[in-house]
């Protein structure tokens, strides 16, 4: 690993006491449990019990049960709150001068790089083909503690890495925005990370997402949650878990070596009928390669991609189109193996809600520059636009670069 690219003690002593301090909450949380918990009645019953003694007992225990269920679910989400409230105070502390507010976005750009001159080193060691880390879905895998299906969710999950430690948001909607998940479809509908998440050591989830309810006041939380993921370089999806009484969520994950990251700049209906009257979905496949000698030849063999990322679906309600015949697209990030292939896959509905028409755009991955595909959905032409660029891995470079580019 390039000394640049080691994570700062900092912000290991910021994940080592966030760490020590959650345990702390944890054994506190488990004793409440533990004084909370009823007596089994019938471990202390008496021979000489009437039967109405055990009914009196039965009740007593399931007028007690819901009750004292509502108490540990409380107290286990207070302590939830009070550990992401210090979590914070960490944070706050160790990098607000430097760093800005904790609730502050990333301000670097997957195009950052994207109009340099291929093979420039003007760089400066301030962007890479570093590995990062793939998302491609959450999901609300399961609920509990009295909710049922279908909820109105609403609030933000974001990333943080070691190249600017500012939030790379995933996931964000108001409560007047909120997202509707169904059992059948409980995925939430993403609108980033909105640059490559650069994977040095670990990076850090954030969640804190509310139930809507009737009216703001009878809004629920859903999950105040933080992990670091640091799990060892692997092939293949990853799950990492979030749990607490109310809910269980997914994140699927995946690590990318040596990358490049692309953004679809645009999906654009040129001339024609409008050909996504009933809906449409776009989804983005990056299939790792190698390049090798075949026949004398110079190529590049790809292997089969670990999965598909949604980058808009109009059966989750998401908005379809745009201007002049654009589709918007909540998400359009994607990281991409310098070795693999981008694959862009459009999808037409019919009234049915059934798959109309498809077609598939193949890019191969460039450093910089301007890359365009086309393909045709029912009759009409669709132009796909996609922007190429290393990813930034030092931010403090990176200024330093601006600074030196203009004469500073």
């Amino acid at each position: 690993m390039d000394e640049d690219e080691v994570i700062s003690p900092e912000i290991l002593q910021l994940l080592k006491d966030l760490s020590t301090s959650y345990s702390m909450l944890q054994t506190e949380m488990e004793a409440d449990k533990l004084f909370l918990e009823p007596a089994d009645p019938r471990g202390s019953r008496s021979i000489m019990n009437s039967p109405q003694d055990d009914l009196d007992q039965e009740t007593a225990k399931s007028s007690a049960t819901p009750l004292l269920a509502k108490n540990t679910a409380e107290k286990e989400m207070a302590v939830e709150a009070k550990n992401f409230a210090l979590y914070r105070t960490y944070w706050e502390s160790a990098w607000r001068e430097t760093c800005g507010s904790f609730d502050d976005m990333t301000a670097l750009s997957s195009m950052q790089f994207t109009y340099y001159t291929p093979g420039c080193n003007r760089r400066n060691g301030a962007a890479s083909t570093p590995v990062t880390l793939q998302i491609f879905s959450i999901k609300l895998a399961e609920i509990a503690g009295g909710l049922q299906w279908p909820l109105s969710v609403y609030g933000v999950i974001a990333v943080r890495d070691a190249v600017d430690y500012n939030r790379n948001f995933i996931f964000s909607c108001d409560r007047d925005n909120s997202q509707e998940l169904t059992q059948n479809d409980p995925f939430l509908r993403l609108i980033g990370p909105s640059r490559a998440v650069v994977y040095i050591d670990m990076v850090y989830f954030e969640i804190e997402l509310k139930v809507k309810g009737i009216t703001e006041c009878q809004d629920k939380p859903l999950i105040t949650e933080g992990c670091d993921y640091h799990e060892s370089y692997g092939d293949g999806l990853s799950t990492l878990c979030f749990k607490n009484c109310f809910c269980t969520i997914e994140l699927c994950v995946q690590v990318v070596r040596r990358t490049t990251q692309a953004t679809i700049l645009g999906v654009q209906v040129r001339g024609g009928q409008w050909p996504f009257e009933y809906g449409a979905r776009v989804t983005c496949s990056a299939l790792p390669g190698k390049w090798g000698v075949t026949d004398n030849r110079l190529t590049c063999v790809t292997y089969p991609a670990s999965g598909e990322i949604v980058m808009v679906d109009s059966k989750d309600g998401a908005i379809l189109e745009g201007c002049d015949g654009y589709l918007h697209l909540p998400r359009n990030v994607i990281s991409v193996e310098t070795e693999g292939r981008l694959d862009v896959e459009i999808q037409a509905y019919s009234k049915s809600g059934k798959i109309a028409a498809q077609a598939h755009v193949k890019f191969q991955p460039k450093f910089s520059k301007i890359s365009q595909g086309k393909c045709f959905i029912l009759g009409t032409k669709v132009v796909i636009t996609v922007a190429w660029s290393l990813v930034a891995t030092d931010k403090r470079k990176f200024m330093a670069l601006g600074r030196l580019a203009c004469g500073c």
